[in-house]
């Protein structure tokens, strides 16, 4: 496993890092994942150089909600359908939780409140089956034009 594996971006939604963060980053720490803080901007730039990269937001004001729906919103959904981000999403917010996304495997949503230890460890599983090699197809794309004989 690369090391970048093993990185998991925190999205920042205000200029200081809440007081949540330490928390869930010792216990990511257990699983041998980072928690990383990242800003919108830092997260475009990490996008375009890594494949899939694995994003964690907690929403828990009114004020960082706003700021989501106001600035994150129209780009996650773009990261997601092409196929950049694995989005984890813990709010108490109702609003957040988009149905038209959750289709997808990049999308995960857990409703606040809920036990750190269980959220941290149900994001690392989920990971971890992600990044895991077993669950890959062992054989090529499909060849997009056939040879007719």
């Amino acid at each position: 496993m690369e090391a970048n594996e093993h990185w998991i971006f925190y999205l920042k939604l205000t200029k200081d890092l809440p007081r949540e963060y330490i928390r869930l980053d010792q216990q990511f720490k257990k699983s041998n994942k980072s928690l990383i803080p990242i800003t919108l901007k830092g997260l475009l730039e990490c996008v375009s150089k890594r494949k899939a990269i694995h994003v964690l937001i907690v929403i828990k004001s009114r004020s960082e909600l706003s700021y989501y729906h106001n600035k994150v919103t129209r780009i996650l959904k773009y990261l997601m359908r092409a196929g950049n981000i694995h989005l984890y999403i813990a709010s108490s917010f109702d609003s957040v939780n988009d149905p038209s996304v959750m289709k997808r495997n990049f999308y995960n949503f857990a409703k606040l409140p809920v036990d750190i230890d269980y959220f941290c460890y149900s994001v690392s599983s989920m990971i971890d089956i992600k990044v895991s090699p077993v669950n890959r197809w062992p054989g090529g794309k499909k060849p997009r034009m056939s040879l007719a004989a």
